[in-house]
């Protein structure tokens, strides 16, 4: 049924947001930038498969743009970068005005730098739901990075994990409880895969950028 939901913010007020299902969903998705790599294009496919009449998105990238947030634009959803900010204070204010100015319900941030400052800024925007969605397994992570990453957590409905691998690293790594960790695989459209190889059994062909990890 319809529930009020109510988060009190550092200033002491209160924000209230209507969880009623009869009106749209305002849902915001937040990443390092917009540019060529997996989790983006990942960001392309929300864009392009939500349902415009139950969910308005809103992406923001905390670095610079690229083609997929042209393509998110193109499809319909705004897009706002915040480069100038910095990783400062100034940083929290910026998202957390937007959060608020927008009337935010949702806010997902994507990976730990995101997580990060994402989460803290909707925590004291009083944005009522936070997830964090951990696409890979953030190779050569500090202590401190893991920590932050921790403490982030511990303010979030949700981290989602897109492998099982993933989820174990948040486990083992991250000290998150169980509780607090769901694993979601990524979507694949298979109709833009359709298989035209010179052989009847299919080949496995690994695409990635040239870093350690890949």
């Amino acid at each position: 049924p319809p529930q009020e939901t109510s988060r009190s913010t550092s200033s002491g007020s209160v924000d209230s947001h209507s969880d009623s299902t009869d009106r749209i969903l305002r849902i915001c998705h937040v990443s390092v930038g917009l540019r060529t790599g997996g989790l983006e294009r990942l960001l392309v496919d929300f864009a392009r498969y939500h349902d415009p009449s139950r969910f308005q998105l809103l992406f923001v990238a905390l670095d610079r743009l690229g083609r997929p947030a042209e393509e998110i634009r193109e499809l319909g959803c705004e897009v706002v970068a915040l480069p100038d900010f910095g990783r400062s204070w100034k940083q929290f204010l910026a998202l957390r005005s937007l959060f608020r100015d927008r009337q935010i319900d949702v806010v997902h941030t994507h990976n730990a730098h995101p997580h990060f400052w994402g989460t803290w800024s909707a925590w004291w925007g009083g944005v009522p739901v936070i997830i964090n969605t951990r696409h890979g397994q953030r190779f050569g992570q500090s202590l401190s990075g893991r920590s932050k990453f921790w403490l982030a957590g511990q303010f979030v409905n949700r981290i989602v994990t897109v492998s099982q691998d993933a989820a174990r690293l948040c486990l083992s790594e991250d000290w998150l409880t169980s509780k607090r960790v769901s694993t979601i695989w990524n979507g694949i459209d298979p109709h833009k895969f359709q298989y035209a190889g010179p052989v009847e059994e299919p080949r496995c062909i690994s695409v990635a950028r040239l870093s350690t990890e890949k």
